[in-house]
């Protein structure tokens, strides 16, 4: 075995006869020293890769770098070096040296061991969360569905998607959500993995609704025309919403314009909504018509005095001027000279306020005639 010990010897004498005499003399002895040195190796483990599947990652192979044994010994390796989770670790062994009667003879032996890498990556696939549509109702719109491609988890583990994706207002969001990964055991295992997610997408349209608001028509009287009613001729307000019309269409004058309104939709919490909605609006029409009045001038008839001949009387024949409203007429027709001449006239209306509201008459003038002898 490797080591050092004396090289011890003893003496014998003998005299000529045979005889031992050894014991009639005095000798020192000086010893020598015998060194058998240890046989220096150089092992070497494997190295390995391989991508997480939660079962331990072990290469049991080796080889020689340096140095050889005896012959008729041999090595026998015992691997202690394992990995299970991503990361990396050494490859890590003991040896030891049979002769061949089996004894242990590693004492005699100086062994280096380099060690190799044991090393796990991260196990990637790609998780895919489902889009959805549907139509502003007030409520959120989810989807809790997912799908795995491009790999997958290990055998026995379960992957649980925790979704935060959730869309309520007209519009569109990613459905997103994160991945926990867990073995048999219950164990979060998710550092593991490098999951790829790819987000779907939630998508609310807008809510269509039709409003419409009545025609209406009368013959002018100096007050407002309006028709406050409204009908949502399609669609409907979301359960729980609720619709507030404004009528803003008036019409005074004679003439046409829009019945219009404005809405506003309103959550139960007194939230606006309306932007989630694509509202249509069909405007009636308020049409006032023109009043109709009918006058006539008186005639007259005179003997030429060289004075003109007048006659200030006009005649409502048929129709009134609106409550509250005063027509002021005044005659133009004249005549001084021997002939005749329609008794011509003009009118001019005002309103409580003095404004000129002559327009919105109709007028049909008949006029008599002024008759110089």
């Amino acid at each position: 075995h490797a080591g050092e010990a004396e090289n011890r010897f003893a003496a014998s004498i003998y005299d000529a006869d045979g005889n031992d005499v050894t014991e009639h003399y005095g000798i020192t002895y000086l010893y020598g020293t015998l060194k058998v040195h240890k046989v220096h190796l150089t092992l070497q483990t494997s190295s390995a890769v391989k991508t997480y599947d939660a079962t331990p990652l072990v290469n049991h192979s080796w080889e020689p770098v340096s140095g050889e044994l005896v012959p008729g010994e041999t090595l026998q390796a015992e691997f202690t070096g394992s990995i299970t989770n991503c990361g990396t670790a050494e490859n890590t062994a003991s040896f030891r040296v049979m002769n061949a009667a089996g004894e242990d003879v590693t004492q005699s032996y100086e062994i280096e061991t380099v060690t190799g890498k044991l090393t796990v990556t991260t196990r990637g696939f790609t998780v895919i969360s489902a889009s959805a549509t549907k139509t502003y109702d007030g409520l959120p719109l989810e989807n809790r569905e997912i799908q795995i491609q491009n790999g997958s988890v290990a055998e026995g583990h379960t992957l649980e998607a925790s979704f935060t994706g959730t869309q309520t207002a007209a519009g569109n969001s990613e459905n997103q959500f994160t991945v926990r990964i867990t073995d048999e055991n219950g164990n979060d295992v998710t550092d593991n993995y490098l999951p790829t997610l790819i987000y779907g997408t939630l998508t609310v349209t807008k809510r269509t609704i039709t409003v419409s608001s009545p025609s209406a028509n009368k013959i002018y009287d100096g007050t407002a025309l309006t028709n406050n009613e409204t009908t949502i001729l399609m669609g409907s307000v979301a359960e729980g919403e609720t619709a507030v019309i404004a009528v803003t269409g008036t019409q005074t004058g004679a003439g046409t314009s829009k019945n219009e309104f404005t809405i506003a939709i309103y959550a139960a919490d007194g939230r606006d909504v309306t932007e989630n909605y694509a509202v249509t609006s069909d405007f009636g029409s308020l049409t006032v018509l023109p009043r109709s009045l009918t006058l006539l001038s008186s005639s007259a008839t005179k003997v030429y005095d060289g004075t003109p001949l007048v006659n200030e009387t006009v005649t409502l024949v048929e129709g009134t001027v609106a409550d509250g409203q005063n027509a002021d007429i005044r005659t133009t027709g004249t005549i001084t000279d021997v002939g005749s001449a329609e008794n011509t006239y003009v009118i001019c209306i005002t309103d409580t306020a003095g404004n000129d509201v002559t327009a919105n008459y109709s007028i049909e003038f008949a006029c008599g005639t002024l008759t110089v002898t």
